[in-house]
């Protein structure tokens, strides 16, 4: 992790610091003896950044402050991260520079394909509801006694459905007609 401590541990790192009866050249000596950061060295960067961050806890010890681990691992994090987007946009302008020629001959194909394959998925997807729309109209059927739809095996036949209606308007609940018919 950027911006670790390499040798003391977290709890030990910094009570030099919240001493007030030490004085300055001490904290700074110790602090140059003890702590150790870790950033990785990329393109000879790694003592500049070092170098500002012992320069911003020598700022804080002069003010006073009190100058914590969390703190500095923010500030390495942020610093981290910053160096990752820079590093990718970098990265993504040198290849477009590089590879321009490519990217010009393949970009409208790329596009033709995206396209083509958007409206044939879209088609698919809408004949597809469609689908399981005619199939929930056609294999179910709403009981109001039971406040729910019914699932049945096979699709009603038109003598079925006359049937299903003359013995609904003669009082018997539809659940047994349906189990009469052998639907459900």
């Amino acid at each position: 992790m950027v911006g670790h401590i390499i040798e003391n541990d977290a709890k030990n790192a910094f009570p030099f610091m919240r001493r007030k009866e030490i004085s300055y050249e001490r904290r700074k000596t110790m602090y140059n003896e003890n702590i150790n950061f870790d950033f990785g060295d990329q393109n000879g960067e790694a003592e500049k950044r070092e170098q500002s961050v012992r320069q911003k806890l020598k700022e804080m010890i002069n003010k006073g402050g009190d100058p914590t681990l969390k703190k500095f691992e923010k500030e390495a994090k942020k610093r981290q991260r910053k160096e990752k987007i820079k590093k990718t946009v970098d990265d993504g302008i040198k290849f477009f520079r590089e590879n321009q020629d490519v990217i010009i001959m393949v970009t409208p194909v790329a596009l033709f394909v995206f396209g083509k394959s958007f409206s044939i998925l879209s088609k698919a997807l809408s004949a597809y509801k469609l689908d399981r729309e005619i199939h929930f109209k056609e294999h179910t059927i709403y009981d109001r006694s039971l406040g729910r739809y019914v699932t049945l095996k096979k699709k009603i036949t038109t003598d079925q459905a006359l049937e299903i209606e003359s013995r609904k308007q003669a009082g018997e609940k539809l659940n047994t007609i349906l189990k009469d018919m052998n639907l459900i």
